[in-house]
């Protein structure tokens, strides 16, 4: 429980860095996505093993 609010935690920070940047400059843009994207997947095969073991 406590490491999956940790990682809510980190993701969301992340968001939020890279919305920032986006508003900052549109040319990362691109780059920015390339992170969330990967967070968003590790994040939902961690949440989907977890189920499994328990």
């Amino acid at each position: 429980m406590l490491f999956n609010m940790l990682l809510l935690t980190m993701i969301g920070s992340g968001i939020l860095g890279t919305i920032l940047l986006i508003t900052k400059n549109k040319i990362i843009n691109l780059f920015s996505m390339v992170p969330i994207l990967t967070m968003i997947i590790i994040y939902s095969s961690l949440t989907y093993s977890v189920d499994r073991v328990k």
